[in-house]
Formats: C-alpha cells, structure tokens, sequence
C-alpha cells in the first residue's frame, strides 16, 4: 500500500526480537503530502498495534493552510524501547489531526521503505 487516506498502514514488516534490553530503531523513508487547505496529516510508527511513546512518540506532521499537491521527501526516524523480545509487528501509519477529512498520501511515483 503506497496511499491511505485515514487510520491507514502504509508499510510493515515482521521479525523476531532476540532480547528485551534492547531499542527498536526503526526508519520510514517516501515523499509525503496534505493537498487540502486547511488540513492537517500525522505520519507516525505503531509497534504491535500501539503507538511508540517510550522515549517519545516518533512522528512528522503537515499543516496546510492552502490547498497545495506538494510531494515533500520526508524521513521518519526513531527508537522505540517499549519492546519485549518476541515476534514484534512494526509499521508506518497516516492519520488525520484533527480535521474529520483529509487527503494525506505518501509515496506517489517513488520508492517507500520501512527498516
């Protein structure tokens, strides 16, 4: 999935987590954009269904004020250290910020990777 509108995983992978004191460093790379005036986009990382908050939450926001098809490269970056050691599921998501509708996308023309 390369665009999702609202509440939506644009990529994920699987893997095995050998210890419980370690981070998870996790990196999304796309380009990314709000086209609607007046809106607002949130890119964020969930780990097993759960937004990292430990150290912080990992996100990038755009507000728009007027309507603008800007593709912008975007790099989002963090460690998460809420994680146990196990099968763990960590994707990339985009989300509407307070706004009821919006037109958030990512990786238009242009290769999208989650490690």
């Amino acid at each position: 999935k390369y665009s999702v509108l609202n509440n939506g995983e644009l990529r994920s992978l699987r893997f095995i987590k050998k210890q419980d004191s370690t981070g998870l460093r996790i990196l999304y790379s796309s380009n990314i954009r709000e086209a609607q005036s007046h809106k607002a986009s949130r890119w964020f990382f969930k780990i097993d269904g759960h937004e990292c908050t430990v150290p912080s939450k990992i996100d990038i926001r755009i507000h728009q004020q007027v309507r603008n098809n800007l593709h912008m490269p975007a790099v989002l970056l963090g460690t998460c250290t809420a994680t146990s050691q196990g099968p763990i599921k960590a994707g990339a998501h985009t989300i509407t910020v307070h706004i009821s509708s919006t037109d958030g996308s990512s990786g238009w023309h242009s290769t999208s990777f989650l490690e």
